[in-house]
């Protein structure tokens, strides 16, 4: 982000130049705001003082923590299972971390009532039902 204010100020700084040579449309603003009867334009250890001192007010002492979120990862959830429910149900992260948290921290409590949660197909289970009675009688 800095990066990108630096170079604003350093189009600015460019704008202010072709104005104060060539037309006075610019307004005559100098490098601090204020207006320059000399029509020059601010150099550049002007516009990168400005830019230090800009980024010196938009940086903050307090860090981002990381990735993470702090509520996730002080919850003590082991991302291997959270990983594994994850695979298995085809769940979004947040999915599997607020079935954990329901389970109580039980991968395999987790993993039992996500699969309640899927809607069966009928039709399917039927077949399933009667290839399994097939395959029973024939075994008989």
């Amino acid at each position: 982000m800095l990066q990108l204010q630096l170079v604003y100020l350093l189009h600015l700084q460019r704008l202010a130049a072709s104005a104060a040579g060539g037309s006075s449309s610019a307004g005559g603003l100098g490098g601090d705001g204020s207006s320059s009867s000399s029509g020059e334009a601010p150099s550049l250890v002007s516009v990168v003082s400005a830019a230090a001192a800009l980024a010196d007010g938009l940086l903050l002492e307090d860090r981002d923590e990381g990735a993470l979120p702090p509520d996730v990862s002080a919850q003590g959830y082991s991302e291997r299972n959270v990983q594994a429910l994850m695979a298995a149900v085809s769940l979004p992260r947040s999915a599997a971390l607020d079935a954990l948290k329901a389970a109580g921290g039980e991968v395999a409590e987790a993993l039992r009532r996500q699969l309640m949660r899927l809607r069966l197909d009928t039709a399917e289970v039927d077949a399933l039902v009667w290839q399994y009675a097939v395959a029973r009688c024939d075994m008989l």
